[in-house]
């Protein structure tokens, strides 16, 4: 099966750092603390967050455990959310292998260009 995504590394902002980030398109399930699947879009990861989006209404401070290539069982906590898309900061960081699986998982669409 291929998924057709794009990919866009941001630098660090000189006004609020944070861990770079990678724009992805990827497909994932999560499981809600109230142990129902829920499945997302991935659309940025880095080490200590993730951006998801999510059809399913999810609470701020509700813990989700996402399946990420390399990485299944991740738990993360919803920090905020708006509408469907819900921003998360992982329990422990991710190592730079899971980052680079979650990379390899979305393939590049040479068409969509990054906003």
């Amino acid at each position: 099966m291929t998924i057709r995504a794009w990919m866009r590394e941001d630098s660090t902002s000189n006004h609020k750092p944070r861990d770079s980030r990678l724009h992805v398109s990827l497909q994932a399930t999560g499981t809600s603390g109230a142990g129902g699947a829920v499945p997302v879009s991935i659309h940025n990861i880095s080490a200590t967050g993730i951006l998801l989006e999510c059809s399913d209404p999810i609470a701020i401070d509700e813990v989700l455990t996402i399946d990420l290539p390399r990485a299944p069982a991740t738990k993360a906590v919803v920090v905020w959310a708006s509408a469907q898309f819900h921003g998360c900061r992982f329990t422990a960081p991710l190592d730079k292998a899971t980052l680079s699986a979650a990379q390899l998982r979305s393939a590049v669409d040479p068409e969509v260009e990054p906003d």
